[in-house]
């Protein structure tokens, strides 16, 4: 990565952990606008991150992916914040698509608030 991004992606570290102190449950900041993305429609998916806790591997792997989305949410499970670059679609078959693509266990419905498992069959 060159220094200009390394030095973009520094200064969007202690914003992207204001908006997990902010919205524990979750979030999604649009990387272009610097701005929490509110959504009340279409799907977001995560693209494979083998370093969910790692905020610039996690910002590297959005631009490697030319993506603009970084989302975080709080893993109950594994009891920590995790951080993924994201894709938004319009259409859910899209966006399951994607994420069978990407190893992806769930997307998100923004107009239903909603996480969908695609490990269950309908």
């Amino acid at each position: 990565m060159d220094k200009f991004n390394q030095d973009r992606d520094a200064s969007l570290v202690p914003q992207i952990l204001e908006c997990a102190r902010t919205y524990p449950e979750g979030f999604t900041l649009d990387l272009r606008t610097r701005r929490h993305h509110c959504m009340d429609r279409g799907y977001v998916v995560a693209v494979e991150n083998p370093d969910t806790d790692n905020i610039p591997a996690t910002l590297a792997l959005a631009r490697k992916h030319n993506l603009h989305l970084l989302g975080g949410w709080w893993d109950g499970k594994e009891e920590r914040y995790e951080f993924d670059a994201c894709a938004w679609f319009e259409d859910c078959s899209e966006a399951v698509s994607f994420a069978k693509a990407n190893s992806q266990k769930a997307i998100y419905d923004c107009g239903e608030k909603v996480v969908i498992d695609l490990r269950v069959e309908v």
